[in-house]
């Protein structure tokens, strides 16, 4: 029997009733023992580990799987060539994908620059890459097309990635640095696993001129809640309207329990983000997140809040697809969009900034010192929804900076 073939029949042993037929989202709801949870209040424990081989015998790798005891471990000297199997099996390789986790080597950079658009303003923000992908299968997941496969990867060569972090830290020590681990997955939804908050807290609180930014939908918190974080940590979560989060993110705690958590965090003393992205439009949008701005200013107080994020939905051709196969009765690709300079599909400008002024003002009525800031939009975009003139890249910067780095503990 040829390795593929064997390869063929061990997945088939891991499939779940029906899975050809279902959704991601639809078999976490349906199917009991799927490994993942019904939501991220509970914690996910992967039912199969494969360990690249040159990364074996490194100490990340050696205490994730002391956490892992119940699982199955394999150890490969070519994870691309595993997974290729699986990739050219006949099976829906979404059903599976939560019940394995990945553990190698970032053979790329770990600290990168957020991707931009030339014309569009940008904050400045900083990538820290420790993990691929996301399993909280929201709808609207860029991620879905970004990646050539939906699996999860943990990058075990920590050693590597703080020699890399701090020697661009050491080498601009006059430049301020806001960085976040939370681009290409959740940052906390496998924190119970990594235990990167752990090790990421303690390290940036003795960097003068840098901040972790750490951003999730989950409530997976309670390794935040005993460091000495010296005011280097903003926790973040993405928020939107409990419609939209009911419908399209399934896997992902409700708002109240977001905002819960976020309340939680400021009594440990940390600064709190919240990011509206993506907005999506729909009849009766403005009432629904008009009260979740209502909610989070009435547990989190302005002056904890280090910044609030409001960005449209926008997603690249390829992505609506994937979204009317995996995702068939969710309508958030049905608008009017067109295909901006960026190469994205995005609402129309004129409603875009209809939304953003309407946020906006709803934020304004109850706090005027909150940072504000809009992602990835044109300098006309922001004098017509927030009233900012002449607003550039340089000002974002400035502002995102001072709000985190004038309180600072050292």
């Amino acid at each position: 029997m040829s390795n593929k073939h064997k390869r063929k029949n061990k997945l088939k042993n891991v499939f779940l009733p029906e899975s050809l037929k279902l959704s991601f989202s639809e078999i976490a709801i349906k199917e009991r023992n799927i490994i993942i949870p019904m939501n991220a209040s509970e914690k996910y424990y992967p039912k199969y580990v494969i360990i690249s081989e040159d990364v074996r015998n490194l100490n990340h790798t050696v205490e994730i799987l002391e956490r892992l005891g119940k699982a199955s471990f394999e150890y490969v000297k070519d994870i691309d060539a595993f997974i290729s199997e699986i990739l050219n099996s006949e099976e829906d390789i979404c059903s599976i994908r939560n019940q394995y986790l990945f553990i190698c080597k970032n053979r790329g950079r770990f600290y990168q620059w957020c991707p931009g658009t030339k014309k569009y303003i940008c904050c400045g923000y900083k990538i820290l890459h420790l993990i691929q992908n996301c399993l909280l299968d929201c709808s609207y997941c860029i991620l879905q097309s970004y990646f050539k496969n939906p699996f999860l990867y943990v990058y075990s060569n920590l050693d590597d990635m703080f020699n890399e972090l701090s020697s661009v830290l050491n080498k601009k020590s006059e430049s301020l640095f806001r960085i976040g681990t939370g681009e290409f997955t959740d940052s906390l939804f496998f924190d119970h696993i990594t235990l990167h908050s752990k090790i990421l807290i303690p390290y940036f609180a003795k960097k003068q001129n840098a901040i972790v930014e750490l951003k999730t939908k989950t409530n997976n918190i309670e390794n935040l809640l005993d460091l000495a974080h010296k005011g280097h940590t903003v926790v973040s979560w993405s928020v939107n309207s409990e419609k939209i989060a009911q419908e399209e993110e399934p896997l992902a705690v409700s708002i109240d329990e977001r905002i819960k958590s976020a309340e939680m965090c400021q009594d440990f003393g940390y600064k709190i983000g919240f990011h509206f992205d993506p907005i999506i439009h729909y009849y009766g949008w403005e009432k629904d997140y008009k009260k979740v701005i209502e909610k989070i200013f009435l547990k989190i107080k302005p002056e904890n809040i280090a910044w609030i994020s409001i960005g449209c939905l926008r997603f690249m051709p390829s992505l609506k697809l994937i979204i009317q196969k995996r995702f068939s009765n969710s309508k958030i690709i049905y608008e009017e969009f067109i295909i901006a300079e960026d190469g994205k599909m995005r609402y129309l400008k004129p409603l875009r900034v209809h939304i953003y002024k309407t946020l906006y003002e709803y934020i304004r009525e109850i706090s005027h010192g909150v940072p504000v800031y809009l992602c990835m939009e044109r300098e006309d975009v922001w004098e017509n929804a927030l009233g900012l003139k002449h607003f550039s890249s340089k000002k974002l910067t400035k502002m995102l900076d001072e709000s985190v780095f004038t309180k600072v503990k050292m």
